[in-house]
């Protein structure tokens, strides 16, 4: 009976697919997974054709979404077929779909490899169901809080994964998931970066505090490449940093080339946080087999489709009816993660010209009831851009006053700050209009409203160009 539900589920998703693809195309990313889970949890355990030493499992709080798309772009690119969960579905249901859309009616996968997004939380029901050979983990910190609790939670549910699994990659320069090195029974390879022209310093009252996870003890930096990652130690144990397997000695930014264990790399992204990305792909390519010029030769051709940078462009009539154009520079962040939002001031702050900047940030709207908070906005370090005095704008139905208190808190100047306490994008790019906003402008929002915004912004340019 079970054999027979196992086709009938990949006949019926060949039918689903098809239709979504065809009346609901960029939507139903995890649909017919969801319901192939409902009738047969265990799907993936019986999908033939898997090689297990070719399957790869990306999972952690930052990075995994572009680490996965830069796997699998650089597979593709040496001319192997992947199957992959690009779309950003992923739970187990997400898995589930990507194999059935590349699965024939007798149950075998089509492609060499899978690689597969993992969502921590649900790490523990996917790894088993593929006994993947490989598990990267990018990095673990505080995120999402309604979902993801604290990083200790999603700690204990990863080491009971990396307990199994064949090869293990963890962060060499993130004091949390580098410890899970202890639980490991298989290979562990680590990666870093060694400090370079863009990495910093804080004082200690800047540092987000959290224990060592050897003794409990405080944590120390000696130097930051991005925030609570780079050159750590337990002020108690003897904790700290390890030269990593996959060691980058050296970045030249402006080149756009990186120097990992002697051998030089061009590269496509020269932001920190890509290089972390980068040095995963390496290091999980370099133990599949694949050589130095494979690797180097079809890294730098990687182009990132969930981009964290976008122009987003308005069009208005000014005074004398002509038609004038904005640029908003749209700059991407995980929602309820202080991480990113710190990463992407960061980014902001190394442009010194005036500026405007928008904060657009809302409600975790996941599932009821609605987890509405903006602490995330008070764990960042705001001296930088405070210093360059800024335009500010505060949007948003909820959090906007929240935002606006912790800049005034924080001693921003209130005469060139702006609070709308509204969700309409329409009244934030009216807003725009005035002069005093100048021509760099930077909008920081979570990936979940950008779609939203970019249809708001259409309709109001169509109706502007028609006056």
């Amino acid at each position: 009976m079970k054999t027979i539900l196992f086709y009938l589920i990949i006949f019926f998703s060949k039918i689903l697919n098809f239709l979504i693809n065809l009346f609901f195309k960029g939507r139903g990313t995890d649909f017919s997974g969801l319901l192939a889970y409902k009738f047969m949890p265990d799907f993936l355990t019986r999908v033939k054709n898997i090689d297990k030493n070719k399957v790869i499992l990306i999972t952690g709080t930052n990075g995994k979404s572009t680490t996965t798309n830069l796997v699998v772009s650089t597979l593709r690119n040496l001319g192997h077929t992947v199957t992959a969960n690009l779309e950003g579905a992923n739970l187990t249901t997400g898995a589930i779909t990507a194999v059935l859309k590349n699965i024939t009616l007798s149950g075998k996968l089509k492609t060499e490899y899978l690689v597969i997004e993992s969502d921590e939380r649900y790490l523990q029901i996917t790894y088993p169901q593929l006994k993947a050979g490989h598990l990267i983990i990018t990095n673990l910190q505080k995120d999402q809080m309604q979902r993801s609790a604290t990083p200790e939670f999603i700690y204990n549910k990863v080491k009971e994964t990396v307990k199994d699994v064949k090869n293990v990659y963890l962060n060499a320069d993130e004091p949390i998931s580098l410890s899970l090195k202890r639980f490991a029974t298989g290979n562990v390879y680590t990666y870093g970066i060694e400090e370079n022209d863009r990495s910093f310093k804080k004082d200690e009252k800047d540092i987000s505090t959290f224990p060592c996870y050897y003794c409990s003890s405080k944590m120390s930096f000696d130097y930051f490449n991005l925030d609570n990652i780079g050159g750590f130690k337990c002020t108690s144990c003897g904790y700290k940093r390890e030269k990593p397997d996959f060691n980058m000695e050296k970045v030249d930014f402006d080149g756009k080339r990186i120097t990992v264990n002697g051998k030089v790399y061009s590269i496509n992204y020269p932001m920190m946080y890509f290089q972390y990305t980068y040095l995963m792909a390496i290091a999980v390519l370099s133990n599949l087999g694949f050589s130095y010029d494979e690797i180097n030769n079809n890294l730098y051709k990687f182009k990132n489709i969930h981009g964290r940078i976008d122009d987003l462009r308005y069009h208005y009539l000014d005074n004398e009816n002509t038609i004038k154009v904005k640029k908003v520079q749209y700059h991407r962040i995980k929602q309820g993660n202080s991480e990113t939002l710190q990463t992407v001031l960061d980014i902001i702050t190394d442009d010194i010209k005036d500026k405007t900047v928008i904060f657009f940030l809302n409600e975790v709207e996941d599932y009821p009831p609605y987890f509405t908070s903006a602490f995330y906005i008070f764990d960042v370090n705001l001296n930088k851009l405070k210093a360059q005095n800024p335009n500010i704008i505060c949007f948003g139905r909820s959090v906007a006053y929240d935002v606006a208190n912790k800049l005034k808190y924080e001693g921003f100047n209130l005469d060139k700050l702006k609070v709308i306490e509204s969700n309409d994008g329409k009244k934030l790019f009216k807003e725009l209009e005035d002069e005093k906003y100048g021509n760099n402008i930077y909008l920081i929002l979570p990936i979940e409203r950008l779609p939203r915004l970019k249809k708001e912004l259409k309709e109001i340019n169509n109706s502007n160009i028609k006056k």
